[in-house]
């Protein structure tokens, strides 16, 4: 599929909808009736690239993998993993210590590419490392929650003004205000 997008510094541009985007939304409306989205793990990750971090952490030479850092607190993975996990493969897929997968012959993509065949409710194979000590465990995929709506186009934006105040639900619009980094440059209370 093709979609547009108006965009006033730009000449219109198109974006193409690649195949595999496609079948996965058709795929998933024909078992369930909804689209439920592409799955998330809900996880925030560190690279492992640093030896003294690695070794930290009880990896072996031979061995690659990415440190959980984060795990959002109200799906499946929260149960299964631990701060601190170092995910060793995914799928069967061995994950470097940039978090990428082997992809064609002598190519890596992100690891989250072995989740573009998932839907919602399905599980995840992944191999970690807890302790220095190798498990295997199954992770259920599961739509994470967002604190912070994103806007939709088909809504139209709610406000409250008082006093000559302007008061709106914190959304991702209202934090893109602070540029395309408003991870980095929004307040930090808004985000935290």
């Amino acid at each position: 599929g093709v979609a547009c997008r108006a965009v006033r510094t730009a000449n219109n541009p198109g974006y193409v909808s690649r195949r595999p985007v496609v079948k996965h939304v058709l795929t998933d409306i024909s078992r369930g009736g909804t689209y439920g989205g592409f799955c998330q793990p809900g996880l925030i990750c560190q690279a492992a690239e640093n030896l003294q971090l690695r070794e930290y952490f009880g990896m072996q030479p031979e061995q690659t993998g990415i440190i959980v850092r984060k795990i959002h607190p109200l799906i499946h993975a929260a149960q299964v993993l631990q701060p601190g996990d170092l995910i060793l493969s995914i799928e069967g897929h061995t994950v470097g210590n940039d978090g990428s997968i082997a992809f064609r012959e002598s190519e890596r993509i992100n690891l989250l590419y072995a989740l573009l065949g998932k839907y919602l409710g399905d599980t995840v194979a992944l191999e970690i490392l807890r302790h220095g000590e190798r498990r295997h465990v199954l992770v259920r995929l599961e739509k994470v929650a967002q604190l912070a709506p994103v806007k939709s186009a088909d809504k139209s934006a709610t406000y409250f003004i008082f006093g000559g105040l302007v008061f709106v639900p914190l959304s991702f619009p209202y934090l893109h205000e602070w540029g395309y980094d408003w991870f980095n440059t929004a307040p930090r209370r808004l985000i935290t």
